[in-house]
């Protein structure tokens, strides 16, 4: 036993799997071969034959022919359905009581409703940043001459192509005498209301506008997931904007330009311009349904040209016809008059609020008061026809839109006679388009309100109802400097819509009356344009002639003359004078001006004549060597700018100037000969004026009647509880106390 132990212990298996296991396996597989073959059966059970079963088949089948279809049975299935007789049945009408149910359905002891959690806000996005300068409208103080006759305003002149040459001095004359002429009629019915009071004067403002889009229904998308609604326009009812913050980055010098520090910017210098400096506001030149009140400023009036489409307006938003703007300032202007005084104390007046009305405000003013729908149709039909007979004026003064006793006639607000200044003018549009379409409700006559339907005022009315997938964010910065470069951010402040809410989790939800939207990417940089150009005219033993061409803060016009100026002096003069355009009221004429910049001259040099090496080079003919001379070519001068960069003029300086002098001689072209024209249209005033022996009525304004979404309430604050946002600007809680140069007239679109 030992011994069988000790060799099994010792056995080699390897050795023995290498050697034989091929044997096993062979053993193994026959085996299974074997057993297979002794289960298998080699007899069928069937017992038939072929005959039996062709027989068997015979029978069934007679069997199957002798089986009729008993016509009691066929009955069940006749008449057979037919496509004929199926299509009377089908689009026959439905007969309701056959599928009302009237038993009373049950309902549950509690709703199924999950708590409210916070919510994505979604921020401004795809910011832009522009830079411009004009001479904006700003009210000047009324004195005892206002109450005469004073010149009427000239209309914003229309740009010049330098491909096609010149304007016709003529034919601009003859635009400004139609513009004139409907207004001297009117003046007859209506007590000298065709003339234009001095109340406006220009300013001279730079300034950046900074665009951007927010996907509003995307957030409304977010508060319908965070808030667990049944339906989209409950999300829409719960969105409110309230303020907004906004942060500027200066550009510094070195490899990157961005290191410097995020600061604030005051809202508050915005809104005081918009609110108590700013005469009236230009139309909106795109659709309420994209604009916000609270974060889509309004349009400062200018005076020179209308504003440009792609200079305030994102690119993603679409722009309005000059039709549409009519019609839309025709609706507003309506609504306004009808909706009477501004919003209650109640109104939260935060961001741009606190500079312009809320038009979704007046339309609910206007609904929820008995007969409001109905004034508000009279108004707008006694408006519509005297705003289209006065050859472009765009309505008149809110609140003067009714009929006139004593003044010939019920008038349209002050679209008839205010025409007499501005005619078919652009500048007369005045108002806040965008209306048209959103307010076609309105205008097709819907039954029962009048067409004053819960979609007419559109999604941009507060940015509560209506189809649009985008807000504009647009804000106008005043406080730059020329020559330096800037980008922003922005952040959006809402009301918190579960505070207070006990059923939320967490209570955090809960907690805080407002909400921040994250800040938005930075936008693009944008270089601030450079008040002061000029050129090397001339150099002298002690300086240098200068042609300066500078942008006037008073005025708001380009100042251009040339300047001797001393070496270490400042590129400028205290008194000057030179032809200086006033827009408001129009003037062209030679007085005194200041020249003023941060540029100084440091050096001058000329050469007096070439040495025979260089003239032997050049190989110049006498008259070419006597130019050369004669136009300054060989003289050079150096000036040091407000950021301590050396700059060189020579003669190429000249043609760099060229663009800046084409402003210029742009600008003034249309009023070269406007004192004449001037005083032929004071005349007629005048005499239409002595024809109003009974006329008692207030003198009107020349340019057109004030846009009725401009706010007549201070821009004044009050801090709410809880203290305010940090900004400067408005605070959501206060309680009461908004370039280029582009004509009319915008494809609906955009760009």
């Amino acid at each position: 036993m030992n011994n069988l132990m000790a060799k099994i212990k010792t056995f080699d298996y390897k050795q023995f799997a290498l050697q034989h296991g091929e044997k096993i396996g062979l053993g193994v597989v026959g085996l299974i071969a074997f057993l297979c073959l002794g289960m298998t059966h080699w007899t069928s059970d069937f017992s038939g034959t072929p005959e039996g079963l062709d027989k068997k088949s015979e029978d069934v089948k007679k069997k199957l022919e002798a089986n009729r279809w008993p016509e009691a049975a066929k009955k069940d299935f006749l008449p057979l359905l037919e496509a004929e007789n199926e299509l009377t049945r089908v689009v026959a009408e439905v007969d309701l009581p056959k599928f009302e149910w009237t038993r009373e359905m049950s309902p549950k002891l509690y709703p199924r409703q999950l708590p409210a959690g916070e919510c994505d806000w979604i921020p401004v996005s795809e910011l832009y940043a522009f830079t411009g300068k004009m001479p904006m409208a700003v009210a000047a103080p009324m004195s005892a001459a206002d109450a005469v006759i004073d010149e009427p305003e000239v209309k914003k002149p229309a740009k010049s192509s330098k491909k096609g040459g010149k304007k016709n001095e003529k034919n601009d004359a003859e635009d400004l005498m139609k513009g004139a002429m409907p207004g001297m009629m009117a003046a007859q019915g209506m007590g000298g209301f065709g003339v234009s009071n001095s109340s406006e004067k220009a300013r001279g403002v730079r300034f950046n506008v900074v665009v951007g889009i927010v996907n509003v229904q995307q957030q409304y998308k977010q508060l319908r997931k965070a808030l667990h609604l049944d339906f989209p326009h409950q999300a829409k009812a719960r969105l409110e904007y309230v303020d907004f913050k906004i942060q500027r980055q200066r550009a510094v010098p070195g490899p990157d330009h961005w290191t410097g520090p995020w600061k604030d910017v005051s809202t508050d210098t915005s809104i005081e311009v918009l609110t108590n400096e700013a005469s009236d506001f230009d139309p909106e030149i795109v659709s309420l349904n994209y604009t916000n009140p609270v974060f889509t400023s309004p349009l400062p009036h200018r005076l020179d040209e209308d504003w440009e489409p792609a200079q305030v307006v994102h690119p993603k938003v679409p722009t309005l016809t000059e039709d549409e703007q009519d019609k839309q300032d025709l609706d507003l202007r309506a609504l306004s008059e009808a909706a009477g005084d501004e919003e209650g104390a109640g109104v939260r007046r935060g961001g741009f609020r606190r500079a312009q009305k809320d038009a979704s405000q007046m339309r609910d003013s206007v609904m929820g008061r008995e007969g409001g729908m109905k004034d508000y149709e009279t108004i707008r039909t006694k408006m519509g026809p005297m705003s289209g007979a006065a050859g472009g004026s765009r309505g008149g003064m809110p609140g003067m839109g009714g009929a006139m006793p004593g003044m010939g006639g019920p008038m349209a607000g002050m679209g008839g006679a205010m025409a007499g200044m501005r005619g078919a003018m652009a500048g007369m549009r005045g108002g806040m388009p965008g209306m048209g379409g959103a307010m076609a409700g309105m205008r097709g006559g819907m039954a029962g309100m009048g067409g004053m339907g819960s979609n007419y005022m559109g999604p941009g009315v507060g940015g509560a109802d209506g189809g649009a997938d985008l807000l504009m964010f647009r804000y106008f910065d005043f406080d730059v400097e020329p020559g330096e470069c800037y980008r922003y951010r922005v952040q959006l402040i809402v009301e918190n819509p579960s505070y207070g809410d006990p059923f939320v989790a967490p209570s955090s939800v809960a907690e805080g009356e407002f909400r921040e939207t994250p800040w938005s990417s930075p936008s693009t940089a944008i270089a601030v344009e450079k008040d002061v150009d000029f050129a090397l005219v001339k150099v002298r033993p002690n300086g240098a002639d200068l042609n300066v061409v500078q942008f006037d803060p008073d005025a708001g016009t380009l100042l251009n003359d040339t300047l001797p100026v001393k070496f270490g002096s400042y590129v400028g003069m205290a008194k000057k004078k030179t032809l200086h355009l006033e827009l408001a009221p129009p003037d062209l004429k030679e007085e005194e001006v200041k020249f003023s910049s941060k540029d100084v001259m440091l050096d001058s040099a000329s050469i007096s004549e070439l040495s025979a090496a260089a003239e032997a080079d050049l190989k110049l003919t006498r008259k070419q060597k006597s130019d050369l001379f004669k136009n300054g070519d060989l003289e050079l001068a150096v000036t040091l700018n407000r950021f301590g960069e050396i700059v060189e003029l020579d003669s190429g300086s000249k043609q760099d100037l060229k663009s800046a002098l084409d402003k210029v001689e742009d600008e003034r072209e249309p009023y070269l000969d406007i004192e004449k024209y001037r005083k032929k249209v004071k005349k007629d005033a005048k005499e239409a004026e002595k024809e109003q022996k009974k006329s008692k009525g207030r003198r009107g304004r020349g340019r057109r009647g004030k846009n009725p979404m401009k706010s007549s309430s201070p821009a004044t604050m009050m801090m709410p509880s809880g203290g305010g946002f940090g900004t400067g600007g408005a605070m959501p809680g206060m309680t009461p106390p908004s370039t280029g140069k582009s004509k009319r007239g915008s494809s609906s679109g955009g760009y």
